[in-house]
């Protein structure tokens, strides 16, 4: 099975022409599933417009869709817990898409899992030190999201619950005998490897612990079928083997996209 992920469309942002010719690239790849790995708009209108555009250009393909921190940003009347239970997931039915959150695809010996895998602060610059308290506390200082989510929401306590999910489904492909081989999408990095770690700069250094889930890629290692994982949302593309004691190697991609300026990733599963 090949795989097409892309990540941080942000619609709004970025206009739909510019959408368009990416999904035409996508297309002319000939993939026999798309996954848009979160941010995919700025706005749940937005979201379905993205949706439809590469609905239209891959009417073929399996069509994948997970949520990013823009998406569930409270936005035209919605808050962030109701984008996400409800109102996005439906969007992704309408738009002709899969909503992939807590429902992997499984294509003859191939699976494809993923979620938005929120960050825990696991990802913090270790010679910082400053601890969850201090990442919660200055959030509305280094991430728009402070300002954007629901007031009271709980990065560690919502990172918990996706990533119990997440390794739920993992489990489920890990027992499916017909299963050889999964690949895992995120919209928040898991893995060290994906990270773009600038200690020298100090306010990158700060703001990176909103960047990934390593308590979450650390579990995702132990699933021996796992053979690659894809994550967006730090804007800077990466490529790396990881290797670990179960199972064989893994191919670890962070997209490449960045604002106005969309990319993909190819992966065969």
């Amino acid at each position: 099975m090949i795989v097409a992920v892309t990540s941080d469309l942000h619609l709004g942002i970025a206009p739909a022409g510019t959408l368009r010719s990416l999904a035409a690239a996508v297309a002319a790849r000939e993939p026999d599933a798309v996954v848009l790995a979160g941010d995919v708009a700025e706005g749940p209108s937005r979201f379905l417009e993205a949706l439809r555009i590469f609905s239209d250009a891959l009417p073929d393909a399996e069509r994948l869709v997970l949520a990013g921190n823009h998406d569930l940003w409270a936005a035209e009347g919605a808050t962030s817990a109701d984008l996400f239970a409800r109102l996005l997931p439906a969007l992704a039915r309408d738009g002709g898409f899969r909503w992939l959150e807590g429902a992997p695809l499984v294509k003859g010996a191939a699976a494809v899992a993923g979620s938005v895998a929120w960050y825990d602060y696991s990802a913090a610059e270790p010679g910082l030190e400053l601890g969850p308290a201090w990442y919660a506390a200055h959030k509305r200082g280094l991430m728009a999201d402070g300002d954007r989510m629901d007031d009271g929401f709980d990065d560690r306590a919502f990172a918990a619950e996706r990533s119990a999910s997440l390794l739920a489904d993992l489990d489920a492909l890990e027992r499916d005998g017909t299963v050889a081989r999964v690949l895992v999408v995120t919209h928040v990095p898991v893995l060290e490897e994906q990270l773009a770690r600038r200690p020298r700069d100090p306010g990158w250094a700060r703001a990176t612990a909103y960047f990934g889930n390593l308590t979450l890629g650390a579990e995702v290692l132990l699933r021996p079928k796992v053979a690659a994982v894809v994550s967006g949302h730090t804007h800077e593309g990466r490529r790396a083997t990881v290797y670990r004691r179960a199972g064989p190697p893994v191919t670890s991609l962070v997209v490449g996209s960045d604002y106005g300026r969309p990319a993909f990733v190819t992966v065969e599963v």
